[in-house]
């Protein structure tokens, strides 16, 4: 089951933020911009229970994390802290500035999972 993304208002705006924050030829403005709405949901949703089970994080956003991890060389604890603290990784990934979105052992969990349903080539991880 996929968690359906509610997208409530937060005390810490961060689109208002990070406009402001990040310049305007950034990688990670440029990321948001096109790699993000580019990977879906729907695109790994048959990796999924449909009716069982807690609400998955989002795997857009993981498949996303994984790319930006992959292109700043991260371990996967590394990417956890720089998703809970880095302005330019939360704004690339759609995230609140006081959201931490995901323990490290999901990026594992989830590349593992692209692996038992052989799609390891949706993104590169």
């Amino acid at each position: 089951m996929i968690r359906k993304s509610t997208k409530q208002s937060s005390f810490l705006d961060a689109d208002y933020i990070c406009e402001r924050l990040v310049p305007q030829d950034s990688f990670y403005r440029k990321f948001k911009e096109l790699v993000t709405p580019l990977i879906k949901d729907e695109h790994f949703e048959h990796m999924y229970c449909e009716d069982n089970g807690r609400p998955a994080i989002s795997p857009a956003m993981l498949a996303c994390a994984c790319i930006l991890q992959f292109y700043r060389g991260l371990f996967d604890r590394e990417m956890e802290y720089a998703c809970s603290f880095d302005i330019c990784i939360k704004h690339a990934l759609g995230l609140e500035i006081d959201e931490r979105p995901f323990d490290h052992s999901t990026l594992g969990n989830f590349r593992q999972r692209l692996l038992e349903h052989g799609q390891e080539t949706k993104i590169i991880c």
